[in-house]
């Protein structure tokens, strides 16, 4: 799989998680039925992560998680512009949206609290 394929495949695959995220808020929280989405922000030239955010209503982002570009982890976030890292540097993963049962597995566990992605 060449490079523009697999980040191809990652956008798309993170495009369905926000789409869960989102349908999965929306069941729960019934009351804020189209005031917060999450979306996936288009990843810039050059960027090694891009971000899966929540968005409330014009009012605020967070982000919920960030998105290797090159391998397909899923990483809790550390803040809005570093994913968080263990205490000798690896990424704190769990989750691959490259590969097939690692991206069905965070389509069931996901929530929009974002504990799914603690190990």
């Amino acid at each position: 799989m060449t490079k523009q394929e697999t980040t191809t495949q990652v956008i798309e695959r993170a495009q369905v998680l926000a789409e869960t995220l989102t349908k999965k808020m929306n069941t729960n929280w019934s009351y804020t039925i189209g005031k917060e989405v999450f979306e996936v922000e288009t990843p810039k030239a050059g960027q090694r992560f891009f971000r899966i955010v929540q968005t409330d209503n014009g009012r605020g982002k967070s982000v919920h998680a960030f998105i290797e570009i090159a391998t397909g982890k899923i990483v809790k976030p550390a803040g809005w512009k570093a994913p968080a890292k263990y205490s000798n540097g690896e990424l704190a993963s769990k989750y691959n949206l490259l590969d097939d049962d690692s991206f069905q597995k965070a389509l069931n566990k996901c929530d929009e609290n974002g504990g799914w992605l603690y190990k």
